[in-house]
């Protein structure tokens, strides 16, 4: 189930017994808080979530959809999001310390303990 911006402001005022408009103009504010910061730049860091980040992406090759030709895309921004450690391990899919995030390399018959 997604959580919508419905349900968020519902939590919101049932959390600090507002009313809903007042929830309504709390949650946007700060929605379009995130959305001003990020367009502009900046990093977003919500502790426990993860980080919001405006990355710029290079030039590539694309394809026509009609002709199917290959077509020069120009560079842009796209949005990246890390989620955070602690949301990481309670979703179950942390890496190790120290770790590379990868799956250790199967281990031979030869080398297992009896």
């Amino acid at each position: 189930m997604a959580l919508t911006r419905s349900a968020l402001i519902r939590r919101v005022k049932e959390r600090l017994r507002v009313k809903p408009r007042e929830a309504s103009v709390i949650v946007d504010a700060v929605l379009k808080r995130i959305r001003d910061s990020v367009a502009a730049g900046d990093t977003v860091e919500l502790r426990d979530l993860g980080t919001f980040r405006r990355k710029a992406s290079g030039p590539r090759w694309g394809r026509d959809f009609k002709s199917a030709k290959p077509v020069r895309l120009e560079g842009g921004w796209r949005l990246s999001f890390r989620v955070s450690r602690k949301l990481r391990r309670q979703l179950g899919s942390a890496r190790e310390p120290g770790g590379s995030g990868r799956k250790p390399a199967a281990v031979s018959r030869a080398a297992r303990p009896a």
